[in-house]
Parts: C-alpha cells; structure tokens; sequence
C-alpha cells in the first residue's frame, strides 16, 4: 500500500505526522510530499511548548511523540520528499493529511495543486483521512460538479469553542499563532462545504490525548472511504481507522 501524506514547507504539527507515520510505516510505503520537494519543517511551539502557557501540556507534543518524530527525521525518504506537481503525477492507495495552525500551513491549506490531488483521489473512492487545520484543504477540494468533495459527508472538526479559546488565551504572547484565518474558524469553512450542518459531529469534549492503549479517548468520523479528526489527541485513532480502511 502506497499512501502520501503531504506536508507544507514549515509548521506542520510533529505530533499528528509522527503518530501517523509511525502506525502507517509498518505495511505501507510512505511517500511525503512538499510544494517544491524540499524537506519540511516542523512548528517549533508545538516541540518546545513555548509561550503556550497552561495549554503546553495539552497541546504540545508529549515524550511518546517526541521520540517518534526523532525516528521519523532519521528515515531518508522524510529528508528527501517528492514535489507536489510529481505527486500529482502517481496514484496512492490512500492519502493522509495533517494539520497545523502556524502561519506557515497557509500555503498548504491554499494549494491548488493539493486540492487537484485529493479531489481525484476523493473521485475513485479511494481511502483518505484529515485532521485539524487540513479539514479547510479537505473542504476547499471540489468535485466536478464544483461543489466541496465533503459536501454529501458527514465530518468531524476541531470545535470553534476550542479554536476561538486556545486564541483567546494566548494572543497576547503569540498573536494570531491559533488562528491561521482571524476572519474565520475551521469548523465555519467546514459547515459552509456541507450540504447540511448536521453532517458534522463534534464529539465528545476535548480534555485527553488518545494513545494506542487508550484509543478510547480519541474521537474520529468514518464515512465510507473518508475519516476525520478533531485535533493531535484524536491522532492514533484516526491513523488506525484509516489503515483499515487500506487493508
């Protein structure tokens, strides 16, 4: 099984990456892929937990995660990722898309080229998951028909309470850090591509980080070949769906 998980250039979360890789890597072929198929970079903040104040030890990436990411940055083919344009060249059996709310996930969320990707891969029923901030490329992929390739399925995103909260309690050390669209909240981008607002599920409150021992605590939304993901705590449970959903 051949999955892609494209990564923007900079300030994709560690957590979400690793978590998939390191669940994905055993029977698949991982192929990473970046804008112009230089190695990308992580966020920083969510490595070291700097300036995120009471939300650090929530939010940033844990001990576990931190040692996966570690063996993902010792595999060649992290350091050397193909270029979107040649992505759009192969086929995967499925596509993993991580998210980020550092300003340097901008240029993933408006890739055209990504959008092009997944709107084909959407098109063969093929399986792809999403979580966090890549819930806006999820939306802003279209269908022939011009409509969101979401636009019949039920989804999942990160709530607009906890978006809007995790701003309010840090922007005066960090600014807009979580808020990638001041004008707009994930969940808002995500219920405008649905046909219906009650598509979308949010779950159960977001309080515990879920972990292979704990998948219980993650919280994810399968609909045919689709699966998505609140945030980084609801990671090991989405990859595991979705490497089912390959089998």
């Amino acid at each position: 099984m051949r999955v892609l998980i494209p990564l923007p250039s900079k300030d994709f979360d560690p957590t979400e990456v690793a978590t998939a890789w390191s669940i994905l890597r055993s029977g698949c072929e991982i192929v990473f892929a970046t804008p112009d198929g230089i190695r990308a970079t992580a966020d920083q903040r969510m490595i070291t937990g700097e300036g995120l104040g009471i939300l650090s030890p929530l939010i940033r990436a844990n001990k576990k995660n931190l040692r996966s990411f570690s063996h993902l940055q010792d595999m060649e083919y992290f350091h050397h990722p193909i270029s979107y344009q040649d992505a759009a060249k192969l086929d995967f059996d499925g596509i993993l898309l991580c998210g980020g709310h550092a300003p340097g996930i901008k240029e993933y969320l408006e890739s055209e080229e990504l959008q092009e990707i997944i709107s084909n891969h959407m098109s063969k029923s093929k399986p792809i998951a999403a979580i966090c901030y890549a819930l806006i490329l999820l939306s802003r992929a279209r269908d022939n028909q011009g409509l969101s390739v979401i636009h019949e399925k039920k989804v999942t995103c990160l709530p607009r309470f906890n978006e809007i909260l995790s701003h309010e309690i840090t922007k005066k050390r960090l600014g807009n850090y979580f808020k990638v669209y001041p004008q707009t909240t994930i969940e808002d981008e995500v219920v405008a591509a649905l046909a219906d607002r009650k598509q979308l599920r949010t779950g159960p409150p977001i309080a515990l980080k879920d972990s292979l021992k704990r998948l219980w605590a993650g919280f994810v939304v399968k609909d045919g070949n689709l699966v998505t993901a609140r945030w980084a705590g609801d990671a090991h449970r989405l990859a595991m769906t979705f490497k089912e959903l390959l089998v």
